[in-house]
């Protein structure tokens, strides 16, 4: 009985003083900084990011991971030549050793599909700087293209990631990459 009880008592302290340091301010031992981080541990990101109801799900290879999913009624497609018209999202993690140094987004023929898109978005910038998305960010992705343009890109930096938004008018697409 008393030797599974140290290792129980071992366990709470430890966990007392982790969290203890995390609300009082305090770092615990061995923690980085977000802004200091030079990537996003894989395992985090990739669960994040892995939604059980979407179709395709790549799972961390070392690599990376990936995945997507349609909107709207299910493909009815027969020939290998036609397209998918439905709208789209997708994602891939980059890196390796466990650490992952670029995240994609997309998502396609989705006008109405901004909260989506930036819920997404939100999840991954506060993974990096345990920040939101900064407005002005935001406001680029909701704010309807120009009628004079077709294509629209800027880039930020969020913590020590350099962040690219893009987006094209014929497909209502968004592109959203974090690189560090």
């Amino acid at each position: 009985m008393k030797n599974r009880i140290l290792p129980l008592t071992l366990l709470v302290i430890s966990l007392a003083l982790t969290f203890g340091c995390s609300a009082s301010g305090k770092k615990a031992l061995g923690s980085t900084d977000a802004k200091d981080r030079k990537g996003i541990p894989a395992t985090q990101i990739c669960q994040m990011l892995a939604h059980p109801s979407f179709e395709s799900r790549s799972e961390y290879d070392g690599a990376g991971c990936s995945g997507s999913t349609y909107f709207g009624a299910k493909d009815i497609r027969t020939a290998s030549y036609e397209t998918d018209i439905r709208p789209s999202f997708g994602y891939a993690a980059l890196g390796e050793q466990g650490e992952i140094k670029k995240v994609i987004l997309t998502m396609s023929k989705r006008p109405d599909g901004t909260d989506f898109f930036i819920n997404r978005a939100n999840a991954v910038a506060k993974m990096i700087n345990d920040e939101p998305l900064p407005k002005e960010l935001e406001t680029d992705i909701t704010a309807p293209l120009s009628t004079l343009a077709n294509d629209y890109s800027r880039t930020w930096q969020i913590g020590n990631a350099t962040v690219e938004l893009k987006r094209t008018k014929t497909d209502s697409g968004f592109y959203l990459s974090f690189q560090f």
